[in-house]
C-alpha cells in the first residue's frame, strides 16, 4: 500500500506538463545479465535524470540501484487525459 491520503501531504500542486515527462522517459527491452530473462521496463539512471525524486541512487553517483515505477503512473494518467481532451 502507498499512503495517498491528502492528510498526509501538503503543497498539492497539479502536475504540470506530463506529455512532455513523458516523452523523455524511454522504455526498452533488456535480458537480466544474471538469468537472461527477457523484460521491459527503463533505464534508472536515464529516468534519474528526468524524475530524480524516484530513483534510489548508489555509493557511486554515476549508477542507480533502483526506481519507483509506480510513482510513474500519475504522469501517465495525466498525459492520457492531455491526449483524450485533445482528439
Amino acid at each position: 500500500l502507498s499512503y495517498s491520503s491528502i492528510r498526509f501531504k501538503k503543497n498539492v500542486q497539479p502536475l504540470q506538463s506530463p506529455m512532455d515527462t513523458i516523452n523523455k522517459l524511454n522504455g526498452v527491452s533488456y535480458d537480466w545479465k544474471d538469468t537472461g530473462k527477457k523484460d521491459y521496463g527503463f533505464i534508472a539512471e536515464e529516468v534519474g535524470k528526468v524524475l530524480p525524486e524516484i530513483v534510489e541512487w548508489s555509493a557511486d553517483p554515476e549508477y542507480a540501484n533502483s526506481m519507483d515505477y509506480i510513482r510513474i503512473i500519475s504522469f501517465l494518467v495525466e498525459g492520457f487525459v492531455v491526449v483524450v481532451h485533445f482528439f
